[in-house]
Parts: structure tokens; sequence; C-alpha cells
């Protein structure tokens, strides 16, 4: 006999998920799919095609090259609820279905959201000529920052602007009020659970990200040296750092605060640190940048796979009278490399 509970939470669930828009309900979806743990998806595209012009001269037909993002299904976000035996007796009725469904709803996916960026953002932004960031991490965030990633983001091959789509913190979005470019809404969807669509921007839709946006980049350092008073930390590849950047470092023999990042490559960034020449007896610490990262997103280019409704089940606590509550979700994601470009900006001020 199915369990009551269950049945409540599994209504709501349904209900609310109908109506939830979070950033991930954006992008490009596989909705005829159901994910499961360990699968992998292909996504094909054409690289490029060459044009030749007519005449007497004989062409060979074009064996076009695959372009294949495989995304992989290898993310599993839960909550797990705690039900004394009194709450067993009420059935999950009334309004605490709907809350225990929504809230859990709520923090699962703003965890995919959280992920997708934070992903997208670091992968995207490791660039040692800055292809892929509008500016290093400015004072204050202005039309032309927003214009220069629109241009990025408007020059790959094969983007169409009517794809893109802004996602920002709360002090980028404050920083567009000052643009008579940025065309608010007016009013906020109340109907949808999830990312609320503030306006557009050079006709592209902004949603506000909030705290799923990340406010900072952390790199872990295998190896730091310095020479002249200058470190050379040794990191793992798509670090995210970027020239011009102000960071902090933590847990090194010399700790630094508030510097700029001189030089980046693959593996290293390069900052001023006072100290003696030679290397860190360990080596080993965390650098981290000062700047948020905003996005944006050619979401023609970015795939997810989601189960739309989180699945539930109830099981028995060991040695107590209670049981637990269990909703989970399994997804994943990919973009390609050049599709989201990352503006810079300070983590808590305009």
């Amino acid at each position: 006999m199915a369990d009551n509970r269950l049945k409540y939470v599994r209504l709501s669930l349904a209900e609310i998920s109908a109506r939830s828009a979070f950033i991930l309900d954006q992008i490009d979806r596989v909705e005829t799919e159901i994910p499961n743990m360990g699968d992998q998806m292909q996504f094909p595209a054409v690289s490029s095609l060459t044009c030749v012009d007519d005449g007497n001269v004989s062409t060979t037909p074009q064996t076009p090259s695959d372009d294949l993002v495989t995304l992989n299904i290898t993310s599993h976000p839960a909550c797990f609820v705690d039900l004394p035996a009194v709450a067993s007796t009420q059935n999950i009725g009334g309004n605490w279905a709907d809350a225990i469904a929504g809230q859990a709803l709520r923090a699962i996916r703003n965890k995919m959201d959280s992920d997708f960026l934070s992903d997208t953002a670091k992968v995207q932004s490791f660039d040692t000529a800055g292809d892929f960031v509008s500016n290093a991490a400015a004072a204050a965030l202005t039309k032309t920052h927003f214009a220069t990633a629109y241009a990025k983001l408007a020059d790959q091959d094969g983007s169409d602007p009517q794809n893109f789509m802004w996602v920002l913190d709360a002090w980028a979005h404050a920083a567009l009020m000052n643009l008579s470019e940025f065309h608010p809404n007016g009013s906020t969807d109340v109907s949808s659970l999830g990312v609320p669509m503030v306006g557009t921007l050079f006709g592209a839709p902004v949603f506000m990200g909030g705290r799923s946006c990340p406010r900072q980049i952390t790199a872990a350092t295998s190896a730091v040296s310095i020479s002249s008073n200058v470190a050379t930390a040794t990191l793992s590849a798509g670090h995210g750092i970027q020239a011009g950047e102000v960071l902090s470092s933590s847990g090194l023999t010399t700790d630094v605060s508030g510097v700029t990042v001189t030089s980046v490559t693959a593996t290293q960034a390069v900052y001023p640190c006072t100290a003696s020449d030679g290397a860190f007896a360990d080596g080993v610490g965390t650098l981290t940048t000062a700047a948020a990262r905003n996005l944006l997103i050619d979401r023609s280019y970015c795939h997810a796979a989601i189960q739309k409704v989180p699945t539930t089940r109830i099981v028995d606590i060991s040695g107590r009278t209670a049981s637990e509550l269990q909703i989970s979700a399994i997804w994943g994601s990919a973009t390609r490399s050049g599709r989201a470009i990352n503006i810079l900006a300070p983590a808590g001020s305009l």
C-alpha cells in the first residue's frame, strides 16, 4: 500500500514544478529524456562549411566534421527531511506538504543553478587572451562592459542574439538601473517559482540569478615560488583566474590580500608577494578572486538533462520511531567553449 504522506508530497511537487522557472529552465533542454546516473548524451553540430565559387571547377563534396559535446549525468542533489512519529499520524496534510515540497524544490534547483553557473563561469572565463571575459575586475560596471560582452558573444560563428540571456547578481542588476538601454519589466511574475526575468538589455532577457551567480573564483595551489617579490602559483588547468583581477590567498607560507594578478597561463597565476626568494615549503593553499561572475550566455549552445519533478521516497530511520523523507533529482549539463562571456564586477558594491 502506498504511503499517504508520499502521495501528498508528490502531488505538491508536480504542481510546483509545473510553474518553476529557474536558470536551467531557460537553456537548451532534453525534455524527452529521463536521465539516470551515469547516462551520457551527445549534442552534435557542424563546426563549419566552405563555400566555393560556381564555375568550370570540379568540387569534392564536403564531409562535415562533427562538433560534439558530451553531457554526463553525474549530479544528484537531495534534501533529507526528518519526519517524527507524530507527523505520520497527520499524513503530512494541508499546507505542510506544500511547504516541504516547495522548500525542497527551491533548495535543489538553486543548487543546480549555482553549480551550472559556477562551472560555466570558471571554464569559460579562463583564457589568457581574455576572449571570453568582458573586462578586468573594474571598480564599477558601465555600459561599455555590457556592450563588450554582447559584441564578443555575437562575434562567435553561429551565434544568434535571439538566444542570448543575461544572468546577473543583485549588484550587477542594480548597475543596470543607470543604463537607458535597460528596459525593466515593471512587474515580476509572482506565479512562477525560481529566477525572475527583470527586463531586457540590448534585446536579450535579463535574469537576476541572485546568489546563484558565483561570487568569487577559488583555485587550489599545488606549488608557489617567489622571485624578486613576485609569486608564481601552480594551479589546475581551467582555474578561471584572469590577469587584472584582485585576489587574496590563504593557507600559504606567505599570504597576500588585495593584490592584482599580473599574468596567467593555463596552469599558473602570477601576482606580487613580498617574501624571500625560493619555493614555499608546502605551496598548498587557495587563491580567491574578489570579483563576482555575471554571465551573458548563448542558451542554444548550453544543454541540460534534468528530472523535471524530483523523485521522492520515505524510509524508516533505524533505532527511532521517526522516518525520513528523501527528495532528490538527477541531472547533468554541458556548454560549448566560447558560448558564455564573463562580466566581472565587485562582489558587493556598485
